[in-house]
Formats: structure tokens, C-alpha cells, sequence
């Protein structure tokens, strides 16, 4: 299935969750890898996960037709049950941000400590995405949305947060690693002149 390019990334995704043995290299626990303690050592603050469920909700929201399913992922604004941590979004709100469940806020709030527990740990590899879906795998203990898109809707909202953290992640290294070059570029003309 892997090699086939009619699947997207849901399928693939969904395949390798129902799977009983996924092939994966590295879930030993390690030390922190170092090139990467500027990205994932700092932990991301509730009110910035729950902003970020607001965008994962709308994704979604946009796709179902399903009333319940709408009710599983947003919340009305005096209806969020979480808070403090919707202080974030509240301040930035001009009246066009979502606010998702505590169900959803609790499900990406997991998945967010999952790809940092991950990457704190091991190096970044061709088998990356291998390894959180095997993490989210086995300790995945609920779903999101109605009895009948429960399984399907899961399964898209860990690709979809999976996939956009893991952009943002190599994105984060690919300019922490240029900065570095620049750096030493201006250090070695420097000591040139």
C-alpha cells in the first residue's frame, strides 16, 4: 500500500494505526538530541495548543456535513470549558475564531506532548513519521467525533496536526541550521579582514 500513489496520506496514516506491527527503529529513550533542544525543549503553552485546535476544528468543521460531529469540535465562546487556557484566543479574537471543544483541546494537547516526547529524543530521520504514528498508536485511548465518523475523523485530525507539526518542526531546524552557516560565514570573514 505504501508504494501506491492513489492512497493520501489519511489512508496510508489510517492503515498504519490499524496495523499490529509497525516497523519502527526508534522508540528507545534516549537522551536529548542536541541540534534539536531550541525546538522542542520549551513547551508549548495551553492557551497556544488551544488557539491551534481553534485552526484544526475549522479544518474540519468545513469538510463535515455532520451536526454532532460539530458539537464533538467547537464550542460556543462562553461554552469553553477550558478557561485559562482560552485567554490566548480570546484576546486575539475580532470575531472570526473558533472555539474547539475541551475533548478536542485534551486529544491535540496529547498528540502535541507525543511528537515533542519524540523529538526530544531521537534524531530527525526518514522513518520519523514511522515512529509518532507507532507512539500514537499505542497510546492512543479516544476518538474524535460521532459513533459513525469516529474512526475516520481520528484518524484525519492526527495526519493533518502530525503532518503540519512535522513542517513546521523541519522548518524550525532548516532555519536554526542556516543561521547557524550565516553565523559562521561572517565569523570566518571576520577573522579575514
Amino acid at each position: 500500500m505504501m508504494g501506491d500513489q492513489t492512497h493520501g496520506k489519511s489512508d496510508i496514516i489510517k492503515c498504519l494505526l490499524s496495523d499490529d506491527d509497525i516497523p519502527s527503529a526508534g522508540h528507545q529513550k534516549q537522551g536529548p538530541v542536541k541540534d534539536h533542544a531550541s525546538c522542542v525543549e520549551a513547551k508549548s503553552d495551553d492557551r497556544l495548543i488551544f488557539y491551534i485546535c481553534g485552526y484544526v476544528a475549522r479544518k474540519f468543521l468545513l469538510k463535515s456535513q455532520c451536526d454532532e460531529c460539530h458539537k464533538l469540535l467547537l464550542a460556543k465562546k462562553d461554552d469553553v470549558d477550558c478557561l485559562a487556557a482560552a485567554q490566548y484566543t480570546r484576546l486575539r479574537d475580532n470575531g472570526g475564531l473558533l472555539y474547539p471543544t475541551g475533548w478536542l483541546f485534551r486529544f491535540i494537547r496529547r498528540l502535541k506532548n507525543l511528537f515533542t516526547a519524540t523529538f526530544s529524543t531521537q534524531e530527525l530521520h526518514h522513518e520519523s513519521m514511522m515512529d509518532i504514528i507507532a507512539l500514537v498508536k499505542r497510546n492512543r485511548q479516544d476518538h474524535i467525533g460521532c459513533a459513525s465518523h469516529a474512526e475516520s475523523l481520528t484518524v484525519k485530525v492526527i495526519a493533518f496536526y502530525v503532518t503540519t507539526r512535522l513542517h513546521f518542526f523541519v522548518k524550525s531546524l532548516n532555519r536554526s541550521k542556516s543561521n547557524s552557516r550565516e553565523t559562521s560565514k561572517y565569523l570566518k570573514l571576520s577573522r579575514c579582514t
